[in-house]
């Protein structure tokens, strides 16, 4: 994956709690034949209608209360990966996004 994109910021939030957030929205496979697991992750734009807010993405790599990492599906910027890490901090979790 190219990062040309990286943010890091920190919650006031315990990680489970933040891993939680980010991955309790799932969407059901997309059309036959599809196993994969989609997340709708919260403040990335979709031009297609959820019935959430957020972009549908499917799933890379998953190392549970850790990292996500995954493929947008649609449009914006269909096929860009994003990966978000977690990690305890003295005031929450620090929250990356490449």
């Amino acid at each position: 994956m190219k990062d040309d994109f990286e943010a890091t910021f920190v919650v006031d939030l315990a990680p489970d709690d933040v891993w939680q957030a980010i991955t309790s929205r799932a969407l059901p496979a997309e059309g036959e034949g599809d196993n994969d697991v989609h997340y709708v992750l919260p403040g990335f734009p979709s031009f297609e209608r959820l019935p959430m807010s957020g972009a549908s993405c499917t799933q890379l790599e998953v190392e549970p209360g850790r990292l996500l990492s995954v493929k947008k599906d649609h449009h914006p910027c269909a096929g860009t990966e994003i990966a978000v890490r977690l990690e305890k901090a003295d005031t929450g979790t620090r929250v990356t996004v490449v």
